[in-house]
């Protein structure tokens, strides 16, 4: 069985990666953000690329075909808060 959500971000945090960086034919990073109501932190399993010495990743929903909302929570949490390598939004494990 595939890991998913919760339980792929509780895999992969506790084998430190070795289950669940490596994901369907790609990798993947967790990105803990902070919740912009609520001030909750999240955990969510997202698919990256290096990039010219950083890290890309995909913001895509779990490729959702809903048009009306292609921009996944992680993505509205932390567009308008500045620089997010601070460390105060944004904590990315890979």
């Amino acid at each position: 069985m595939p890991l998913f959500g919760q339980e792929h971000v509780e895999r992969y945090q506790a084998t430190d990666g070795e289950e669940g960086h490596d994901w369907q034919g790609t990798q993947t990073l967790l990105l803990t953000t902070t919740g912009r109501k609520s001030g909750q932190q999240r955990t969510t399993p997202l698919i990256y690329a290096p990039h010219d010495g950083a890290f890309m990743i995909v913001a895509s929903k779990g490729g959702s075909d809903n048009l009306s909302n292609l921009q996944p929570l992680q993505w509205e949490n932390n567009r308008n808060k500045g620089d997010s390598t601070s460390g105060n939004y944004c904590k990315i494990a890979a």
